[in-house]
């Protein structure tokens, strides 16, 4: 495909293949270093001033081997590329640049990080946000966040740049799974008394929650990519609402990218499942996230935090042999719920699990690829022509999945592979989405998850939630910084935000109507 470019194109592409590909081989784990303390080597003076803070049961890879490449490339100089303009680009640059931006808060998490080749054309892309779980002083700050004092700790890392919208929105559009399309007009937007102070004194009011434990699954290692951690078996956090009604069904809240269980978005809809509806919920922390236990410092989007909600489906069927207070819960009576990212391991888990009946995804990620292409690309339009963009679409694409099997990433796991077979049983899913969402396009994700699972005879239902104008003010004034200038825009998993109470009612019908 280089043939169809200028020599001096050919030439600025074949330098970035070069680059990434030195790079991936670069990342490849070694065997032999199991923790923090021997994160740096033996002798090396400069690794410990920038050694990240990882709880002391990290594994192998993830943000310690960022280092140890680092440690690497500071003793070598044979990886620096002499380019055609005469400049030196170290490769070096590329493993602190990912290195910064993994460490470092980032409010758009997708956002590719940018190394520019000084050759016309030679642009590439590379991001080591999609796989990266949340930042180090994200996770210190949300630790003592519970579902009893959300609304009074750690509010501004919780709720970041959301804002408030104005009233009188347009109508939310539901396509039932019969193919009847109906609008709905919103009523008053949500304040913070909706998303947090309410619900959280309810949590109160209701028992509280428990902090259950539980071992994750081991899986399958051919599936699994270059890394170990499907071999594993960490031990994974949870957040167990328990219904004050008895026997009721119980929905496993599943978190998004670079977030916990109880950032907003989950905390929130956990809170209005038992508040509001009545249901038991276990909202997961993933591994590497939030109290669970650290493997690799990554979230690969493939099997192994699959194997997390597995487990955490195993152990609501168990009930009180997997911890006292989780009410045992038949497979059939157990939905799944994800959010952005955790909309992937929601669909891997309701392809894997027939039994499970309903599956409800807010924003969720069907394609992996697409989305990542999509961040980038978005990016590179305004730098590269069109010809080399192409090329480098495609060259993302392999890039990313080449990437991502170090941290366990595998397309056996992609979510249109595990669902082959045709659906006999009529089980049921719910698809939300904001009509103007920039972070996970409706178009590449949750029409083409739809149109698919509908192939295979799912009963599919979606929700279209065009957004109101912003109010151009935070929902606390905890939210310091926040004004209208910085409000965020990407209208991602906010159709709760346009309008709670009709949201809850949505989630409410849905549900009924599986759990028949």
């Amino acid at each position: 495909e280089l043939a169809a470019f200028p020599k001096q194109n050919r030439r600025a592409m074949a330098i970035a293949a070069g680059a990434a590909l030195a790079l991936a081989f670069a990342a490849l784990p070694r065997t032999g270093w199991a923790g923090v303390d021997d994160a740096c080597g033996s002798g090396n003076r400069t690794c410990s001033a920038v050694e990240p803070h990882v709880p002391a049961d990290a594994e192998d890879v993830g943000l310690l081997q960022i280092h140890r490449n680092q440690e690497m490339l500071m003793q070598s100089e044979s990886i620096n590329l002499t380019l055609p303009s005469g400049g030196v680009w170290s490769a070096l640059e590329f493993i602190d640049g990912v290195n910064k931006c993994v460490l470092s808060h980032s409010l758009e998490l997708l956002r590719p990080a940018l190394w520019m080749v000084p050759q016309k054309g030679g642009v590439l892309a590379l991001s080591c946000l999609v796989y990266a779980i949340e930042a180090p002083s994200d996770r210190k700050a949300m630790l003592p966040v519970t579902p009893n004092n959300y609304d009074t700790t750690s509010v501004k890392a919780n709720f970041y740049s959301h804002c408030m919208f104005q009233p009188n929105g347009a109508p939310w559009i539901h396509t039932k799974a019969d193919g009847q399309v109906v609008k709905t007009k919103p009523g008053p937007p949500a304040s913070f008394s909706d998303l947090a102070t309410d619900p959280a004194a309810l949590n109160r009011k209701n028992g509280g929650y428990s902090l259950v434990h539980f071992p994750s699954l081991k899986g399958n290692k051919k599936t699994c990519g270059l890394s170990p951690t499907c071999g594993k078996t960490p031990k994974i956090a949870a957040y167990y609402f328990k219904s004050p009604k008895p026997k009721q069904p119980t929905i496993v809240m599943i978190h998004g990218l670079g977030t916990e269980a109880n950032c907003i978005h989950g905390i929130a809809e956990s809170s209005w499942y038992r508040n509001n509806i009545g249901y038991n919920v276990l909202a997961l922390d993933l591994r590497n996230h939030g109290h669970s236990q650290f493997t690799n410092g990554y979230r690969s989007f493939g099997q192994p935090e699959a194997l997390d909600v597995l487990a955490a489906v195993r152990c609501i069927s168990k009930g009180p042999a997997c911890h006292p207070d989780v009410q045992q819960t038949d497979l059939n009576m157990i939905g799944l719920h994800g959010l952005s990212a955790g909309g992937m391991q929601a669909y891997q888990v309701f392809a894997l699990e027939p039994k499970l009946r309903g599956l409800f995804v807010d924003a969720g990620v069907w394609d992996f690829k697409k989305e990542f292409i999509f961040q980038a690309m978005g990016t590179l339009k305004k730098l590269t022509p069109k010809p080399v963009l192409d090329l480098e679409s495609a060259f993302s694409s392999t890039l990313t999945v080449a990437v991502g099997k170090l941290w366990g990433y595998d397309e056996a796991w992609a979510p249109k592979t595990l669902f082959k077979s045709h659906d006999k049983n009529q089980r049921r899913v719910f698809l939300s989405t904001m009509t103007t969402d920039t972070f996970v396009p409706p178009g590449d994700q949750q029409e083409a998850a739809a149109v698919y699972l509908k192939s295979k005879g799912y009963l599919v239902e979606t929700l279209e939630v065009p957004p109101p104008p912003s109010a151009g003010r935070p929902f606390s004034k905890l939210q310091t910084g926040i004004s209208g200038k910085t409000c965020g825009t990407t209208h991602h998993c906010q159709e709760k935000f346009v309008d709670p109470k009709l949201f809850i009612e949505f989630m409410r019908n849905f549900w009924k109507s599986v759990f028949v």
